[in-house]
C-alpha cells in the first residue's frame, strides 16, 4: 500500500532582533533586498564551482599518488629483474663463446632476451668486440657508460636517457672471468616504461577517473541543489516580506521530507519568538512609562532636597554617605563628592571630633526611635555660623533601620535673635527700672516734705512728667511693635503741615541737644505740602531718628534735620557726627532687637527697637528709609515720602 505524504503549507514569520530589543523596525531598501537575494543564488553558485574545482584538484592529487607508486614498484621490480638476468646473461655467455660452442644456449639466450623485453643484450670479449648484438637499440661503446661497464670488476648498475625517444634506460653490466682473467662483459638494459605500465594507459585512466569523479560531483551538485532550492525559496519570499513591510508575513510552500519538518518547525519558533517580542515590546512599553514616572519622581524629590533651608544627608547601614542636597555642601563648606560614598563618620571627624563623637555614639545606641543633636560653630570666612547637627535613623513601614539621616540646620539667626531678645529684655528692664526709680524717689521726697521749696517741687514735677513721657514713649514703641507684627495697627491718616511736623519734632528733642551742648539745625523750606499721613506714627519715626542721632552724638557735636523736595517725593534727613556703624552691620541696623558692637554704643542704654519701629511706620505710608554711615564719623539717616500733594478747599 502506498501511502502519498501531503503537502505542507508553511508559514514562515521572520525574526526581527530589533523587536526583540525594543527598537523601532525600519522598513529595508528593495533594492538592497534584491541585491541580497541575488547575492544568495550567486553565491550558490560558485559554490557549485568551488566544489568542482576541489574534484579537479583531488582527482590529479590522486593520479600523482597513484603515478608516483607505479614508478617506485617499477623502478623495484626492474632493479631485482636487472640483476638476476644479467647475472643469468653473464653464465650462460660464458658456457656458450667461452667454453662451449652451443647454438642451443645462443638461441635460448635469444628467447630469453625477446620474451622479457630488454632492450639490448650485449656480450664483448676482451678486446671490446661484440661477440653478440641482441635488441631494438645498441647503444654507443665509447660514451663513458661504456667505459664504466668495461672498467668495473662487480655487477654495475648505470642509468641514462634514450636520445632518440627519451626513454630511461637502466644498464646492468657484469664482467666474465676465466681462470682468474677478465675475458669480456655481458651487459643489458632495461626501459623503465616497461615496468611502469600507468604511462601507458595513462590518458585513458585518467581520463576513466576524471570522468567518474566529474559526474558524482555533479551528481552530487544537483542533488545538493535540489536540497537547498526551498531553502533558497524561502529566502527569496523572506526578503519580499521584508521589503514590502507586511504585519501578518506568510509564506506559502510545498515542502517534504525532512525539510519541510524543519521548515514546519522554524515557522513554530519564529511564531514563539513573535508572539515573545509582542510580548516584550509590551514589557518595554510598561517600563518606558515606569522609568519616566520614577525619574520625574526623582527630580521632584531632588527639587524639593534641593529648596529646603536645611541641609540633608542620608547614610546607609554601612555608614555610608549616599545622598545629600545642595544645603548640607554649603553649609559643610565642602563639595558633595568630598563625602558621598565615604564613611560619615570619617568625612565628620576630618571636620570636628566632636561631630564624629557624636554619630559614632548615636550608632552604638543602637536606638532607632532617639535622635541626638549637637550645635555646632563653623567659620565660613569672617562670618561666624551656628550649625545644628540632628541624626536619627530612617525607619521603613516595618519599622526596621533603612539608615541614617543627617540634618544640618544654620541656626545662626534664632541664636542672634535669642540673644537680641535677651538683651533687649535687659535693657528694657534697665529702661524701665531707671524712670520708675526716678519717680519713686521724687515722689517719696515729696510725700515725707522733705522739699519745701517751690522751685525745686517744680523741678521734680518736671523730672516726674519726663520720666513718664519717657515711659510712654516706650511703652508705646512696644505696643506698636506687637500690633505690627500681628497686623492690628491701622493707619489714622489726617492733613497735616509737612513743615510743622518737622519743626515740631524738632522743639522736642531741642532740649536734649541742649543739654550735650550739640549743635542742632532745622533747615526745612517755608512752604512744604501738605500731606494725608498717620500724624502720630510719622511723628515716632522722626523722633526716633533724633533722639538715635543726639544719643550716639559725642559732646559738642552736630546733629542737622533736613526736609527735601523732589518732583514725585519727600526727603527727611537726620544727619549726626557720632561714633557710625561699622559696614559689616550697616544692613543689620533696622532688625528688631539689634544694637551695633560698638563699645560706644553699648554705653548708652537702649532697647533696639527704634529704628525697626520707623522702618515699619514708614514702610506702612508706601514709603522708604535709607543709612548712609562711616565708623567714627557719624551716620545720616533718610525717610523716602511719597509726594501726595491735597489742596484744601
Amino acid at each position: 500500500m502506498i501511502v502519498k505524504k501531503k503537502k505542507q503549507n508553511i508559514q514562515i514569520i521572520p525574526y526581527d532582533p530589533n523587536v526583540a530589543n525594543g527598537q523601532t523596525t525600519q522598513k529595508p531598501d528593495a533594492q538592497n533586498t534584491s541585491n541580497h537575494s541575488k547575492a544568495g543564488y550567486t553565491s550558490m553558485h560558485r559554490f557549485g564551482w568551488i566544489i568542482l574545482s576541489l574534484a579537479l584538484v583531488v582527482i590529479i592529487f590522486v593520479l600523482f599518488l597513484f603515478y608516483n607508486y607505479e614508478k617506485t614498484s617499477g623502478k623495484k621490480q626492474l632493479l631485482q629483474d636487472g640483476t638476476a638476468l644479467c647475472s643469468l646473461i653473464t653464465d650462460a655467455a660464458r658456457q656458450t663463446f667461452f667454453l662451449e660452442d652451443n647454438k642451443k644456449n645462443v638461441n635460448l639466450l635469444d628467447y630469453v632476451v625477446r620474451e622479457k623485453g630488454l632492450v639490448y643484450c650485449m656480450i664483448l670479449d676482451n678486446k671490446r668486440l661484440p661477440l653478440l648484438e641482441l635488441g631494438r637499440y645498441i647503444p654507443e661503446q665509447n660514451s663513458q657508460i661504456a667505459r664504466n661497464s668495461w672498467d668495473s670488476d662487480y655487477l654495475l648498475t648505470q642509468k641514462y636517457k634514450n636520445d632518440q625517444n627519451g626513454d630511461i634506460i637502466y644498464e646492468f653490466s657484469k664482467p666474465i672471468f676465466l681462470q682468474g682473467n677478465k675475458a669480456g662483459v655481458a651487459k643489458i638494459g632495461l626501459s623503465l616504461s616497461h615496468y611502469v605500465y600507468f604511462n601507458k594507459n595513462l590518458n585513458y585512466l585518467m581520463g576513466t577517473i576524471a570522468l567518474a569523479i566529474l559526474g558524482l560531483v555533479l551528481i552530487f551538485y544537483f542533488l545538493l541543489r535540489k536540497m537547498f532550492m526551498p531553502l533558497y525559496k524561502i529566502n527569496e519570499d523572506l526578503g519580499e516580506m521584508i521589503t514590502e513591510n507586511r504585519e501578518s508575513p506568510k509564506i506559502e510552500i510545498s515542502l517534504h521530507g525532512e525539510t519541510g519538518q524543519i521548515a514546519e518547525r522554524i515557522n513554530n519558533i519564529l511564531q514563539l519568538q513573535q508572539n515573545k517580542n509582542m510580548e516584550l515590546e509590551k514589557a518595554n512599553t510598561d517600563l518606558e512609562v515606569a522609568n519616566k514616572v520614577l525619574y520625574y519622581e526623582k527630580c521632584r524629590t531632588r527639587g524639593i532636597l534641593d529648596n529646603l533651608k536645611t541641609g540633608v544627608v542620608f547614610i546607609d547601614s554601612m555608614g555610608k554617605a549616599i545622598l545629600s542636597n545642595q544645603k548640607a555642601g554649603h553649609l559643610l563648606k565642602v563639595e558633595e563628592n568630598a563625602y558621598l560614598n565615604r564613611s560619615w563618620q570619617e568625612f565628620l571627624e576630618e571636620q570636628s571630633q566632636e561631630l564624629g563623637k557624636l554619630f559614632r555614639e548615636f550608632r552604638q545606641k543602637e536606638n532607632i526611635y532617639g535622635h541626638d543633636f549637637l550645635e555646632h560653630k563653623s567659620q565660613n570666612g569672617d562670618i561666624s555660623l551656628m550649625l545644628c547637627h540632628d541624626c536619627f535613623y530612617l525607619l521603613d513601614e516595618e519599622d526596621k533601620p533603612l539608615g541614617f539621616l543627617w540634618i544640618i540646620t544654620d541656626i545662626t539667626s534664632q541664636k542672634q535673635a535669642e540673644s537680641s531678645r535677651h538683651e533687649f529684655v535687659n535693657n528694657v528692664a534697665h529702661e524701665l527700672k531707671t524712670p520708675l526709680n526716678t519717680l519713686r524717689s521724687y515722689t517719696e521726697m515729696i510725700l515725707d516734705g522733705e522739699v519745701e521749696d517751690e522751685e525745686t517741687k517744680k523741678e521734680f514735677f518736671n523730672s516726674i512728667n519726663e520720666e513718664a513721657i519717657r515711659l510712654s514713649r516706650l511703652i508705646n514703641n512696644l505696643l506698636n511693635i506687637s500690633k505690627m507684627e500681628t497686623g492690628h495697627l491701622k493707619l489714622s491718616q489726617t492733613l497735616i503741615k509737612m513743615d510743622k511736623l518737622i519743626k515740631d519734632c524738632y522743639q522736642t528733642v531741642l532740649p536734649q541737644a541742649k543739654k550735650k551742648d550739640i549743635q542742632f539745625i532745622c533747615d526745612v523750606p517755608d512752604k512744604m505740602p501738605n500731606s494725608k499721613l498717620d500724624k502720630d506714627l510719622i511723628e515716632v519715626a522722626i523722633l526716633n531718628l533724633l533722639t538715635n542721632a543726639i544719643k550716639y552724638t559725642p559732646e559738642a557735636g552736630k546733629v542737622v534735620l533736613k526736609g527735601v523736595l523732589e518732583e514725585d517725593k519727600i526727603f527727611i534727613k537726620v544727619t549726626d557726627s557720632g561714633c557710625g556703624i561699622e559696614q559689616s552691620e550697616v544692613n543689620r541696623v533696622f532688625d528688631k532687637f539689634f544694637r551695633a558692637s560698638n563699645e560706644e554704643v553699648k554705653k548708652e542704654s537702649g532697647t533696639g527697637l527704634g529704628l525697626s519701629l520707623a522702618r515699619n511706620i514708614v514702610q506702612m505710608h508706601k514709603g522708604d528709609i535709607q543709612v548712609e554711615s562711616k565708623l567714627g564719623m557719624g551716620s545720616s539717616f533718610t525717610i523716602i515720602l511719597p509726594r501726595e500733594e491735597v489742596f484744601i478747599k
